[in-house]
Order: C-alpha cells, then sequence, then structure tokens
C-alpha cells in the first residue's frame, strides 16, 4: 500500500542523511549547531533550501511517527483494544526485540571497528569508547525516551518515543471514539495537537519539549486514522484533483525543510522552535497527502517503493553501524558511504528474515490474534500501512 511505499521512502530518506553525516564531519558538526555555517554555493543551496529534502533527517523521523499514529490507531477504529496487557506485551515483543538485536549487531560491529580500522583514532567510534560500558549499553537497551545514549546505534533513540506512544494508544483509541460518538472527530485530536505542540514551542526543558513534539505528531497520525475512517463512512473524500496535488507537492518539501531555510536569517529559538512545529505538521500532512492523492499512491505502490517499505524497518535499525563501519575499515575513502548504504540492504534483508519477522510472529501470538495480519474493512480510500512499527 502506498503508506508503506511512503515508510520506504522516509527511511531511504535517513539512510542518505547518515551517508552525508559519516561522509563529512563537518556536516555532523553543522546539525549539531542552530547557526548557519559559511558553506561553498552547492553545498549552501543544499542545506538551506527545499534541495534539502532528500537527506533530512529529523523529519523523516517524524514521518514515522505520524505513520505509527496512523498504522496503530487504524485497526482500532472500529473494535477496542482488547486486554490492555496483551497489547502492550506484544508491542514491546515487536520492538525490543529488533531493538536488542540491533544493539547486539551494533556492538559486533563496534569492536570488529576497533580490530580492523587503520586508523581507529579518526573514527567515530573512537570518539564513544570511552563512554561505552555495560551501564549505558543498558540504558539504551531500556529504551526510556531521553535515556539513550545512542553510542552504538544512532536511530534508538526514535524507538524509545515508539514505545512510549505503544504505552499510550488503548488511552489514545479511547479517547478519540469518545470524540467521534460526541460528533467531534477531528477536534479530538486537533485540539491536544495544538496545545503539545504550543508546549514545544514555550517549553525550555529539552525533554519536555520533544516529548510534546513527538507526541502531537503521533496523535496527529491517530487522529488522520479515526478522520479518515468517518470520511469513508460518510461518502469518502473526494481525492485531490491535478493542481491541488502540485499544489502540495511543491509546499510540502517547503514546510518540511522549515528550520534549515530559516538558518541563514539567523532567527531566534523562539522561531527555530515554530519552524519544528510546522515540521511536525507537514509529516502528519505528508500522511493526508498521499491518502488522498491518486497519483502519488500509484508512485509509491511500485514494488520498488513497497519493497523499501517492508525493508524500511530492519534497514533503519542496520544501516548506521553498517555506514560507520565500512568507513572506518576503509580509512574514509571515498567510495565508503555508497559501498556502506549498498551493503546495507543485504544486512537489512537477512535482519528482516531473521530477527523481524519472528518477532512480529510471536508479537501476534502474545496478543491471541492468528498469523494473518487483521485489517480493517477495504474502503476506496483505504491505505493503512502493514509494516507498522
Amino acid at each position: 500500500m502506498a503508506l508503506d511505499g511512503l515508510r520506504g521512502l522516509a527511511a531511504a530518506g535517513v539512510v542518505i542523511h547518515h551517508m552525508v553525516l559519516v561522509q563529512s564531519p563537518a556536516t555532523r558538526d553543522l546539525y549539531a549547531s542552530d547557526r548557519a555555517a559559511d558553506l561553498p554555493l552547492f553545498g549552501w543551496l543544499l542545506t538551506y533550501t527545499p534541495l534539502h529534502l532528500p537527506w533530512l533527517g529529523t523529519a523523516n523521523v517524524l514521518v514515522f511517527f505520524a505513520l505509527s499514529g496512523f498504522a496503530l490507531a487504524s485497526p482500532l477504529v472500529d473494535r477496542p483494544v482488547g486486554r490492555p496487557i496483551r497489547y502492550w506485551l506484544s508491542r514491546g515483543v515487536r520492538l525490543y526485540v529488533p531493538a536488542w538485536a540491533s544493539l547486539a549487531f551494533g556492538l559486533v560491529i563496534f569492536f570488529l571497528a576497533i580490530r580492523l580500522s587503520p586508523d581507529f583514532a579518526s573514527t567515530a567510534f573512537a570518539d564513544r569508547i570511552e563512554h561505552l560500558n555495560a551501564s549505558t549499553v543498558g540504558r539504551d537497551a531500556l529504551l526510556v525516551p531521553g535515556h539513550v545514549s545512542s553510542l552504538v546505534n544512532g536511530v534508538l533513540w526514535s524507538l524509545s518515543w515508539e514505545v512510549a506512544f505503544s504505552c499510550a494508544v488503548p488511552l489514545i483509541a479511547l479517547w478519540l471514539r469518545h470524540c467521534e460518538r460526541k460528533g467531534v472527530p477531528t477536534l479530538g485530536a486537533i485540539v491536544p495537537v495544538a496545545l503539545l505542540l504550543g508546549a514545544a514551542v514555550t517549553v525550555d526543558v529539552e525533554l519536555l519539549r520533544q516529548a510534546a513534539l513527538y507526541t502531537a505528531t503521533f496523535l496527529g497520525g491517530a487522529g488522520l486514522a479515526f478522520a479518515h475512517r468517518h470520511a469513508a463512512a460518510n461518502g469518502g473524500r473526494r481525492p485531490l484533483k491535478p493542481w491541488e496535488t502540485v499544489t502540495w507537492s511543491l509546499g510540502l518539501p517547503i514546510t518540511l525543510c522549515a528550520h534549515w531555510l530559516v538558518l541563514p536569517l539567523a532567527p531566534t529559538d523562539v522561531v527555530l522552535r515554530c519552524t519544528e512545529a510546522i515540521t511536525a505538521l507537514s509529516a502528519i500532512a505528508t500522511v493526508w497527502f498521499v491518502i488522498n492523492a491518486p497519483t502519488l499512491r500509484r508512485l509509491l505502490e511500485s514494488r520498488v517503493a513497497l519493497y523499501a517499505g517492508t525493508l524500511s524497518f530492519s534497514l533503519y535499525l542496520t544501516h548506521a553501524p553498517v555506514l560507520e563501519f565500512v568507513d572506518a575499515v576503509s580509512g574514509h575513502a571515498p567510495w565508503a558511504t555508497l559501498v556502506g548504504a549498498t551493503a546495507s540492504v543485504p544486512v537489512a534483508e537477512l535482519f528482516r528474515r531473521v530477527i523481524e519477522q519472528p518477532s512480529q510472529s510471536l508479537a501476534r501470538t502474545i496478543r491471541g490474534r492468528t498469523t494473518r495480519r487483521h485489517r480493517a474493512p477495504t474502503l476506496p480510500d483505504s491505505d493503512i500501512p502493514s509494516h507498522a512499527y
């Protein structure tokens, strides 16, 4: 389905993002700063214009969060979550088993890099080794938001938020169904999302600000699931016309890149936080856009896009250690990131077969479901991702 294709596209964007960071240490410093850098013209255009879109990092993760909200809430629109304990246990297996496997994989890669790198001191691993110990690995394994070090696998921070969202899904579904019974299905999501984004702009505590921003994105995706089903039950929303599709196609890259577009203007911290809120809304809007744009849906339902969606979770969990390892053992050769990205695909496929698929089956068994995935009744414009994180 098209949203699986979107998930694959977002995963590819994250891979490209990390390719750039591994290839250019100066770019890592650029991402760590909230100020524009003095770059050559071509680099400036790739960074501070919508040309940044193909290698956005955080924006693609926000798209993942919105997709997860939609995917996890969709099956609960017409039926209760059942026993919450079983639901939480099944989601725990679905997330923790692959996360722990990727952590173990990352540790193996880390120690192989120590032995095989011709100049270990110049690698990304060298900066982390003095902080790596059993305590940090244990904290990473717990996946508690705000307490993931990302020393071994830099993507696990986002999975910690997926765990938190999964804990909240039954309550979110109850709230949205209550609002639907009251005749205000969209307000049940719009008002909390607006309040959370307001908190993301005004709160100074970083962890609370992140929690507000990410929760708003997830809740927006869940609200889309309920609004989508409500619209379908009332005759369905008309598909976007070609000119509307073109308008959204031109506008979303600008809003997704909002943070980078304003950096050359030396914005204040409040303005930067506003751009993050805009990016979160854009991630939600991207999911809505794919659902309602037939032309885009057809593109995202191609074999390549759907395979990327199938592979996306495993690729997301394994690509960063592979990229860094190939760069380290090659002595930072200019071809290293391309080889690393290519090698990430078979590694992810193996991880999917050996780790992800069995964890999915075990999660379904725990929840008391058959191995065949529950699907909502087919609707003309129904598009529920089949590979929810």
